[in-house]
């Protein structure tokens, strides 16, 4: 079974049929002694290669083992073997064919092709590792159409799946920084409940050997961070963040230092934050104080909620800050501090930036 599938309900419409249209030769009904040491076109324009010279042998290797079984609109012979067609040939056993013979990646060998990286990915001397996100990973990232994606649109973000390295499950640790073909790096979180990538992302498919590397199934398709922190952060919409980060002078650090993980509050919950505090806005705040303020929302290192427990306790990056607890139930709540605001609630995970990663919360915590 050239294309390891145990039924054909498995492999996609299109390369069935470009299969079968390979196996029939529609110029004429050749008996076994019409044929000659010749090529045939076939229904599918692709060639076959038949040698007479020891019985009826196709492409060097598929043998007729049962001719002439006439019918009333041609002939058929039998054979022992699938004929692949040679558009389709390279691709068989390699990491870019674990996803084209199989139903559930179109939308990936889709994306491939669109951004003509098949090539790249069948290519006998290279070693690879594919994170594979299937066809309701694609939706589960929101990339619901490839139509408005070009080339240079999907070659970052699939290349952001593919390690120039053969990488087997048992060599994942946790925490650990994984560097892509697009030269980023997503991040591996391993706890009970499985492995993850990116916060997000669950590995759901490990170890598919391929002749030139590995794929490992994921359930979300990935996303590589198009910006630092602060970026992310004023893209997102986060206008009061962004105005209390550079009132408090912290813009260098958020832009350029790191990796942190920063809790977000968002513009209703400095809205609320005013009014606790009976100020119109970030002006009216004392510096020193904004800045702790802020600090207190950032934790060193990348922690994505794949790697949050219950009832931890997290330091701020700020040395000699008090923690704050993180409630893991329905909701993911945030303990603080200070008696005047009430649990912070975490509405958003695992926003990536290039230095961190952000999570976005509905109040403001205090130190």
């Amino acid at each position: 079974n050239a294309l390891d599938k145990t039924s054909p309900d498995l492999i996609p419409a299109s390369v069935i049929r470009d299969i079968l249209e390979y196996h029939v030769i529609t110029s004429a009904a050749l008996l076994s002694t019409d044929l000659s040491n010749s090529s045939a076109a076939t229904l599918g324009g692709e060639s076959i290669e038949i040698n007479v010279d020891n019985g009826v042998v196709l492409n060097g290797s598929v043998n007729v083992t049962t001719p002439n079984i006439e019918a009333t609109n041609g002939v058929v012979h039998i054979v022992d073997a699938v004929l692949i067609p040679p558009s389709i040939a390279p691709l068989v056993g390699t990491v870019a064919g674990v996803a084209y013979f199989d139903v559930n990646f179109t939308t990936l060998v889709a994306a491939l092709d669109k951004a003509n990286l098949v090539t790249t990915l069948i290519n006998p001397d290279a070693n690879f590792t594919v994170y594979a996100p299937t066809n309701d990973a694609f939706t589960a990232a929101g990339i619901t159409s490839l139509d408005d994606l070009d080339a240079d649109a999907l070659t970052p973000i699939l290349l952001y799946h593919v390690l120039g390295m053969e990488v087997a499950s048992s060599q994942l640790e946790n925490g650990q920084a994984v560097v892509t073909q697009n030269e980023g790096s997503f991040y591996i979180s391993l706890n009970d409940n499985g492995a993850f990538i990116n916060g997000n992302t669950e590995i759901t498919g490990f170890d598919i050997t391929a002749s030139n590397g590995t794929v490992h199934v994921i359930n979300r398709t990935l996303t590589p961070p198009t910006g630092n922190l602060l970026t992310v952060a004023g893209d997102a919409g986060f206008t009061q963040l962004a105005a209390a980060i550079e009132r408090a002078g912290l813009v260098e650090t958020v832009r350029d230092g790191g990796p942190f993980t920063v809790f977000a509050p968002t513009d209703d919950a400095f809205t609320e934050l005013y009014r606790i505090l009976d100020v119109q806005g970030v002006d009216e705040i004392a510096v020193e104080t904004l800045r702790n303020v802020l600090l207190y929302h950032v934790v060193s290192g990348r922690v994505f909620s794949t790697d949050l427990t219950d009832g931890v306790m997290v330091d701020p990056a700020l040395e000699g800050m008090a923690t704050f607890t993180v409630n893991l139930g329905d909701q993911v709540t945030i303990t603080d501090n200070s008696a005047d605001t009430q649990d912070a609630e975490v509405t958003g995970f695992n926003v990536l930036a290039t230095n961190g990663v952000i999570h976005i919360i509905d109040q403001v915590i205090l130190p």
